[in-house]
């Protein structure tokens, strides 16, 4: 199994997965063939064209004389907690991709509700305390379903999860430095990266549940301190 694409900057991908996904979503009622072409050549045309979708949607809304005095950043947090379901996301699944798609869901619908919740300090510290706890919820699902794997699949997987952890990690230090500097947009583009992070994670246990043959037990995995450590919330 390979990782997914590195990406520079992963802000600008995320109007393929809050915007673009949910229409092809739509699409697929009336015409699934159809729905599913044109998902994967958008998502193949994103991977090597970052920011392509994004660039389409604007010019689109400039054409149509949309006012973008609201932050386009602020629109995405707010879409991103609809279901941004991927080309593999079809079928019937294992169960524990279902709770790890579940958890995964509820942390981007918390998160992408401090769009609106940050100019409200006590709604905003609830959101807070809420998405720290879904944070590591998720965590310890994925670290759970990673011990269910082969060794020989293990380091993809703990590959994804660290890079989800960095993203935790860095929107845990933002948050610190908003209570100093009071700069929104740094918590706005922190919690969207966040849900990049997501989406990502969700998507390389997709990718390996249909080749994998999980064996529960088969050797201890390296996963480091404890989670509430590592994001710097004990």
């Amino acid at each position: 199994m390979g990782t997914a694409p590195a990406i520079a900057n992963p802000t600008v991908t995320m109007a393929l997965y809050t915007v673009m996904y949910p229409v092809f979503s739509e699409l697929e009622e009336v015409h699934s063939a159809a729905a599913q072409n044109l998902k994967a050549i958008f998502t193949e045309a994103e991977m090597k064209t970052p920011g392509l979708c994004q660039e389409l949607l604007l010019k689109l809304l400039e054409q149509e004389s949309v006012d973008l005095d609201v932050s386009y950043t602020e629109a995405l947090l707010r879409m991103s907690g609809q279901d941004a379901q991927g080309p593999l996301d079809q079928g019937e699944e294992r169960e524990e991709l279902s709770e790890l798609r579940k958890k995964g869901r509820a942390l981007r619908n918390i998160l992408s509700s401090i769009a609106d919740d940050i100019n409200e300090k006590k709604r905003f510290m609830l959101t807070i305390r809420v998405s720290a706890v879904a944070i590591k919820d998720l965590l310890t699902t994925v670290s759970d379903m990673i011990k269910e794997f082969p060794p020989s699949m293990h380091q993809d997987l703990i590959h994804r999860r660290r890079e989800f952890l960095i993203a935790s990690k860095s929107f845990s230090d933002t948050l610190k430095k908003y209570f100093r500097d009071h700069r929104s947009s740094s918590v706005i583009v922190g919690a969207l990266n966040l849900v990049h992070q997501i989406n990502s994670l969700v998507q390389a246990f997709a990718e390996s549940m249909p080749t994998a043959s999980p064996t529960i037990g088969t050797s201890p995995v390296p996963l480091g301190p404890s989670v509430a450590w590592e994001l710097g919330l004990e």
